[in-house]
């Protein structure tokens, strides 16, 4: 595996592992969060007080809201990764040298952005399935009469927070 994966990082580069279970853990940790910022929203909103007094629940726009914010802090991981990566190849003048011999031009750039775009395209990638599934459990689990007039989903809502809503707005929300 340490081969295959070794092609996308610097020559030589001995952290490939570590790299790769750092940014599998913070994107585990995103998820996490994502997923338990809706079931605590969506468990509020159902809640017995809360039927009570308007017979409905919170939409799924409404659960999910703000849900995966911490991507964006994934994203900054993924950022220092190419930075980290490129620093590698400028210290290292002997990587430096091999790959400025390669007959691709582009492979020096490609080996230190890869993996870093690489894994915050798949991080996003989960992140909406993680989106779509919740929707699915909303669709099942709440009950026909209280469920409220869905529309689409919005997955912007989902990475932002109401600061960001709120200014987008024109109404600021603090």
């Amino acid at each position: 595996m340490n081969k295959k994966l070794a092609k996308f990082f610097p020559p030589g580069y001995p952290r490939i592992k570590n790299n790769i279970a750092w940014l599998a853990a913070v994107e585990a940790v995103v998820l996490i969060v994502g997923i338990a910022t809706y079931g605590f929203r969506y468990r509020s909103g159902f809640g017995p007080n809360n039927l009570r007094f308007s017979g409905t629940i919170y939409t799924f726009n409404d659960c999910i809201h703000g849900a995966f914010t911490l991507y964006w802090f994934y994203l900054l991981v993924c950022m220092v990764l190419a930075i980290v990566l490129r620093t590698y190849f400028t210290r290292r003048s002997n990587s430096d040298y091999i790959m400025r011999r390669l007959e691709k031009g582009s492979e020096m750039t490609r080996r230190w952005l890869a993996v870093p775009l690489i894994t915050a395209v798949l991080g996003l990638a989960l992140c909406i399935i993680a989106i779509l599934f919740m929707r699915l459990h909303y669709q099942l689990a709440t009950p026909p009469q209280y469920m409220p007039e869905n529309g689409p989903v919005d997955f912007v809502r989902a990475f932002f927070s109401s600061v960001f809503r709120s200014v987008s707005r024109g109404t600021a929300g603090w």
